[in-house]
């Protein structure tokens, strides 16, 4: 089999979204879509104010209630979440997704919306298709 020439579309799309490289060999890359949902983004919230920085591009943010999603029983919103835990991650995105907004901003799938949803998946239904 003959060796192939040219770049892999990971290598077409990383250089696709470079916008700096260090002489250390760090890349900084922009990122055009974040997905985000309950469990870490509550401490990416937590550094953008405490550095009194906004959401960058919120309408590019995709807020998924995702991991503490029940399977029975969604129907009662997050109040209904059994678990303290969980429920608190759910009711803290929605809080964030809320103070985030400056007009339209963050989408928020699942739990805040019409329906669940799995972070990793592509919501195709909602216009945010993905490789």
């Amino acid at each position: 089999m003959p060796a192939m020439s040219g770049k892999t579309l990971y290598d077409k799309i990383w250089d696709a979204h470079v916008v700096a490289e260090d002489p250390n060999g760090e890349t900084m890359l922009y990122v055009d879509l974040h997905l985000i949902h309950e469990v870490t983004s509550p401490q990416a919230f937590a550094g953008l104010r405490t550095a009194h920085r906004p959401v960058r591009r919120p309408d590019l943010t995709l807020a998924v209630a995702d991991h503490n999603v029940p399977t029975e029983g969604q129907a009662l919103g997050v109040d209904a979440v059994a678990d303290d835990e969980a429920r608190l991650q759910l009711q803290t995105l929605g809080r964030n997704v809320a103070e985030a907004r400056s007009g339209e901003v963050c989408s928020c799938l699942g739990q805040c919306g019409r329906r669940i949803g799995q972070v990793r998946a592509g919501h195709r239904e909602d216009g945010v298709p993905q490789p």
